[in-house]
């Protein structure tokens, strides 16, 4: 695929082997530029490199090559050259981000793993970063709803991070999904790679979902990335003493959608998706009691003699799937209505 004679992918062949600082550098040049400063021994060097990536089952993308994803060459800074491990034809299908905290709560968890599944049954490939909580969580709801995934790393594909999601980067790559770097096999991962990758992961979908961020989570930076490259970016909002949502509702706040369920979800980006007539058998007896006018948890804990924690369980999986609206007074019962098609 690599040919010497080209000048671009000679170039961005040499600078999959650097890292930091000279990538930086020179991102920013021309690959004519760029190649009059290669040495022909490092041109052999870096092809000889590929060879070796080759036999890892890698496939190596430069940024001119026809299988480049096309949305993520129109981003202001592409990358040179992306690694990919795994089903590239994850490339060719409409993807969406979910993102959040690496320190999510139990509810935001339920949330990202539904409405990723949600996506990924209708056809969506869900994009993330395979970090602990919220990207994880993405990645498993995607994967258990039989669908498509992509994880973009920050370090090479030979290093993955965190290593406790090492078994769901393989469960990603046997499962028909894809993992994708900009850095080299072997480069680890550091501290300034991570807002990097976060233009990849933006740049490769059409929207970017935000399920739960503080105010200095590294998901702003993707939504901040999503606004600039044109894409839609939606959040979900969540109680006002959980400081994890406070980036959420930053985001809404400067325009972003809300997204209050799966329904709406499916609804804000055009996409049919399963909607039931009605909740699951184990929480129907939650959702029969409420009614339209708010209750708050405790006052259906009383009117149904269960335990309060079994309640907000119940609350919190059918508020993800749309049976249940929240609000400052309490929760009331809707029916979601499935959406009239695909806006695209």
């Amino acid at each position: 695929m690599v040919e010497q004679q080209s000048a671009s992918v000679r170039v961005a062949t040499l600078l999959a082997a650097c890292d930091g600082g000279p990538r930086r550098e020179l991102r920013s040049l021309a690959p004519e530029a760029i190649s009059r400063r290669v040495s022909a021994s490092a041109v052999k060097e870096s092809l000889k490199q590929l060879k070796r990536w080759s036999r890892d089952g890698l496939l190596v993308l430069a940024v001119d090559d026809a299988a480049f994803p096309p949305l993520l060459r129109e981003i202001p800074d592409p990358p040179l050259l992306l690694f990919l491990r795994g089903d590239v034809s994850c490339l060719t299908r409409p993807a969406v981000a979910v993102v959040g905290s690496r320190r999510a709560s139990s509810a935001g968890l339920r949330i990202a793993h539904d409405m990723a599944g949600a996506l990924a049954e209708a056809g969506v490939t869900v994009v993330s970063g395979l970090a602990s909580g919220i990207d994880a969580a993405a990645h498993a709801g995607a994967l258990a709803a039989n669908g498509r995934t992509i994880a973009v790393l920050g370090s090479g594909l030979h290093q993955v991070y965190p290593a406790s999601n090492r078994p769901l980067a393989e469960r990603i790559v046997t499962g028909d999904g894809l993992l994708i770097s900009e850095y080299a096999p072997e480069v680890r991962p550091r501290r300034h790679h991570f807002p990097e990758r976060n233009r990849i992961i933006s740049g490769l979908c059409e929207a970017v979902v935000v399920v739960e961020a503080s105010e200095q989570s590294g998901s702003l930076i993707t939504a901040r990335l999503a606004l600039e490259q044109g894409r839609d970016v939606l959040a979900v909002p969540g109680s006002i003493h959980n400081p994890n949502s406070a980036g959420c509702h930053r985001l809404i706040r400067d325009g972003a959608a809300l997204i209050d369920g799966v329904s709406t979800l499916m609804q804000e980006l055009g996409l049919d998706g399963p909607v039931p007539d009605s909740p699951p058998a184990a929480w129907a007896p939650v959702w029969h009691a409420l009614t339209v006018e708010p209750m708050d948890a405790e006052r259906v804990s009383q009117v149904l003699s269960l335990a309060l924690p079994e309640v907000l369980l119940a609350l919190a999986e059918l508020e993800v799937r749309g049976f249940v609206a929240t609000g400052a007074d309490g929760y009331s019962r809707r029916c979601p209505q499935p959406s009239s098609g695909p806006r695209r």
